[in-house]
């Protein structure tokens, strides 16, 4: 890999391992979203599990969006994602970390400011433990 940018992420293991009460409470999602129990949840109302507003967004963007909330496939795609980084994802972190791979190349980290992750840890701190 010649260069690495993540945006409004953090490494799952560093995440895990650093998770307490404030992140339960926070990010309960990230657990909910790798069960089979979330699909059945999302698909039977999306609309009100998402709880999405047009004006705020954009017409075009909001119908987009309903697009994609409405197909079961779409839905399940998404939280694929947060059951590969609890389980697949973690073993490979995990497995790297203990191999002492390290990222190598050239990374960007972007984060939001005042909310979410930075909020209850150091986005920074987590990325140069994998460096």
């Amino acid at each position: 890999m010649e260069k690495l940018a993540v945006l409004d992420c953090v490494p799952i293991v560093e995440a895990l391992e650093r998770a307490d009460a404030r992140f339960a409470e926070l990010w309960w999602h990230w657990f909910f979203f790798a069960t089979e129990q979330a699909e059945r949840v999302i698909t039977a109302d999306p609309m009100v599990w998402y709880r999405s507003d047009a004006r705020r967004m954009g017409q075009e963007n909001y119908d987009d969006m309903v697009a994609a909330i409405s197909s079961p496939a779409t839905v399940r795609a998404m939280l694929e994602d947060y059951r590969a980084g609890l389980h697949v994802d973690r073993g490979h972190d995990e497995a790297d970390r203990d191999a002492g791979r390290r990222i190598a190349c050239p990374t960007l980290v972007a984060w939001c400011a005042g909310w979410g992750t930075p909020y209850l840890y150091s986005c920074s701190s987590m990325w140069l433990a994998c460096k």
